[in-house]
């Protein structure tokens, strides 16, 4: 199994970093955000949660043991002396660093990178398989599925905080004052109930916004239209995998169903069918690279994953993928930003809670996955 353990978790350059091996030991307690004894918990414990601490991880090497020279080597033959430690193997050095870089990603606020290489070296079904038939490792994957756990609470305390924001009165009065960057504040419409609409309701505010509509749209009108331009139903391929495995070497959705909600892919066909532009972005890494782009007419659609106390993991799954709460995905809308007592806040239209949420650019870039860039020329039609 060690090519597999080298393919799956050894980056780019990895074993490169670590010379001389450093010999694992037995894990301790793990500390940090222990999976919760009965989900889902109270929302009003979020704010005891955060800032959460993020420990180094729990699984660190002893002292590196040197590599002696030729010469060394000849001199402990001739004295019968031994090494009195062997290096770790190959696959315990990939994982444990994984592990270290996972530990950096999440100490610098980076979740969603965070989650995405906890998905492709810990939870996603290969690594939980490479795990099952290598138990040695079990330390290490432990850490790592503390570290989701951590990574679950400090999202929904950042995204708890937006909305409670949203209800503070001096910070709406301060909001409504005039944005500085974007556009003016604006109510919030609720989504429908149980709906998966929520990326209709950001484009529609994104049009609401900048250009207006050309006569009123409601959502199910827009659902409706998309239906005509973007149902599809899959070719049929045959073999091992069909359709799904069909899609995922394609890289596109060969059966699509737009009542179903859209993803980002398919928010793009239907912003350029309305007649807007549109692309696929990662939100910027730089605060002012985002207000330079609201400054100059660009729309953001933020593609937003993250975790709600409504939503635990059953409890079989949860002891077997090792964390508490279903990752949500959620579009919402950046309307623009205002400034407050010295602080900037930026205003999303998020649907899903009916409100406009205030965020810090930090917890922005905590919160989103991805984004799609939108531009009309004209008032809105369908």
């Amino acid at each position: 199994m060690r090519w597999l353990a080298v393919c799956l978790l050894t980056a780019p350059g990895r074993a490169a970093e670590f010379a001389p091996v450093p010999v694992p030991v037995a894990v301790a307690e793990v500390r940090i955000a222990p999976m919760a004894g009965a989900v889902p918990a109270p929302p009003a414990a979020l704010a005891r949660l955060a800032p959460l601490p993020l420990s180094l991880p729990v699984a660190m090497p002893l002292a590196p043991v040197a590599r002696p020279t030729l010469l060394g080597r000849l001199r402990n033959w001739v004295a019968g002396v031994q090494p009195t430690a062997r290096p770790a193997s190959v696959e315990h050095e990939s994982v444990f660093g994984s592990l270290q870089e996972l530990h950096g990603l999440l100490s610098a606020g980076d979740y969603q990178a965070g989650l995405d290489h906890l998905e492709r070296y810990y939870t996603g079904k290969r690594a939980r398989d490479w795990y099952d038939a290598n138990p040695e490792f079990d330390h290490y994957r432990s850490q790592a599925l503390a570290y989701y756990r951590h990574a679950e609470r400090a999202l929904m305390a950042e995204l708890d905080r937006g909305i409670a924001r949203a209800k503070d009165p001096a910070l709406v009065e301060a909001a409504k004052a005039g944005p500085s960057a974007g556009h003016d504040y604006r109510e919030t419409e609720l989504q429908e109930k149980d709906s998966p609409w929520c990326a209709y309701h950001a484009l529609l505010n994104a049009a609401k916004a900048s250009v207006g509509l050309a006569r009123p749209i409601e959502t199910r009108q827009l659902v409706a239209y998309a239906q005509r331009l973007l149902d599809r139903d899959a070719i049929p391929f045959k073999g091992e995998g069909g359709v799904p495995r069909a899609e995922a070497a394609l890289g596109i959705p060969l059966r699509v169903r737009a009542a179903g909600g859209l993803n980002g892919e398919s928010v793009l066909e239907l912003a350029r069918a309305l007649g807007g532009s549109a692309r696929a972005s990662a939100l910027p890494e730089r605060e002012d690279e985002l207000r330079a782009s609201l400054a100059a007419g660009e729309e953001w659609l933020l593609g937003l994953r993250f975790f709600h106390a409504r939503y635990p993991v059953a409890e079989r799954e949860r002891r077997a993928l090792g964390h508490d709460y279903e990752p949500l995905a959620h579009q919402a809308y950046l309307l623009g930003a205002f400034e407050h007592e010295g602080a900037r806040y930026y205003m999303l239209q998020d649907s899903g809670v009916g409100l406009t949420t205030f965020y810090t650019f930090a917890e922005l870039r905590a919160l989103t996955k991805k984004a799609e860039v939108v531009r009309f020329p004209a008032p809105l039609r369908i």
